[in-house]
């Protein structure tokens, strides 16, 4: 039973694909990831408390995080990631895109109420 709850780590496709998540551009690779994202958030649904979508909106990487994604986005520039940094720059970005989903669906609850967001 613990097998089945212990996240499998996805097989590495290249440092195209990490720099591509982090910059929000769809990966070279074919992925569904994006697509049940979406249909689990549903982020064009204004469906939130007012509170949570306002909190989210505040919601970002730590400093130190942000710094971390520079190194590893300059190691890729320079094809110098090791397997587990281009693991990691992939996680960072399927991060990313899901906190940019839950972001988007705050600005439409917020947009839907007339509240600023």
């Amino acid at each position: 039973m613990l097998e089945t709850l212990t996240p499998r780590r996805k097989k590495s496709v290249g440092l195209k694909r990490s720099a591509d998540y982090l910059r929000g551009m769809s990966a070279t690779t074919t992925s569904h990831e994006g697509t049940i994202l979406r249909r689990v958030f549903r982020p064009e649904q204004g469906d939130l408390p007012a509170a949570a979508a306002q909190w989210l909106l505040t919601v970002d990487f730590a400093r130190e995080d942000h710094s971390r994604m520079a190194v590893l986005l300059e190691k890729a520039r320079e094809g110098a990631l090791t397997a587990d940094e281009d693991a990691e720059l992939e996680d960072y970005g399927d991060v990313g895109r899901m906190l940019e989903l839950l972001k988007a669906k705050a600005k439409v609850t917020l947009r839907q109420s007339g509240q600023p967001g």
